[in-house]
């Protein structure tokens, strides 16, 4: 993938190199979360592959970069936090969205995001996240005021809260929440935070499978 000067890119992971003799940081690089019809079309290089054009990660190449809406690739989910399913043999999957680096507003239904992201696996969605969306729509306008973020939009999307308008007003409790479940065969160890998207409640965080080692 060739990128032009200036683009907004993911550093994956940073490695050393042997770069004309001598050894350098590199960066690996994608698009980032960007719409699914962008995404799916995108295809990268393998760091095998692409050393004839790698470029040393350093300040003269490249610019950190801190976004003007931070909730950008965050993976919202509808209630108050991680839970044991009903059959109690992992975390309940529940509906979804996220706002792409390119101005989308991506939802996904509770059977949608369990293909892609089940029991809480993501906190945020990756370049090499090419996740189907049950329903996109482009965001006209992004606007941030302390701990809330509105998300103004051409048209009413459908699984989002107050559906009818085509506004999300989200607003960050930055308390942090953390859990240990039990599920059978196994332990998750879960944080997160709560959100307010149009006054119903949404999580962000991590669960993560703990493993338990016993001696023989």
């Amino acid at each position: 993938m060739l990128k032009k000067k200036g683009s907004l890119l993911e550093v994956t992971g940073v490695n050393r190199n042997e770069i004309n003799g001598k050894y350098v940081s590199t960066a690996g690089l994608t698009s980032g979360a960007v719409h699914y019809n962008r995404a799916k079309k995108l295809k990268y290089m393998t760091m095998d592959n692409m050393h004839p054009l790698l470029v040393p990660f350093t300040k003269a190449n490249f610019k950190l970069v801190n976004l003007k809406a931070p909730i950008r690739t965050l993976l919202f989910q509808s209630g108050t936090g991680f839970k044991v399913n009903a059959k109690k043999d992992g975390l309940v999957t529940t509906p979804g969205f996220y706002l792409t680096l390119d101005n989308y507003l991506q939802y996904y239904s509770a059977s949608a995001l369990a293909k892609v992201a089940p029991s809480g696996l993501s906190k945020t969605v990756r370049g090499m996240s090419v996740w189907k969306p049950t329903a996109s729509v482009k965001v006209s306008k992004v606007t941030v005021k302390g701990r809330t973020t509105t998300i103004d939009y051409a048209k009413p999307l459908k699984g989002m809260p107050n559906q009818k308008i085509s506004s999300l007003k989200i607003v960050h409790n930055p308390k942090q929440h953390h859990a240990t479940f039990f599920p059978d065969g196994y332990t998750e160890d879960a944080t997160w935070t709560t959100y307010k998207v149009n006054g119903k409640t949404y999580y962000v965080g991590q669960s993560i499978e703990v493993k338990d080692y016993l001696d023989d």
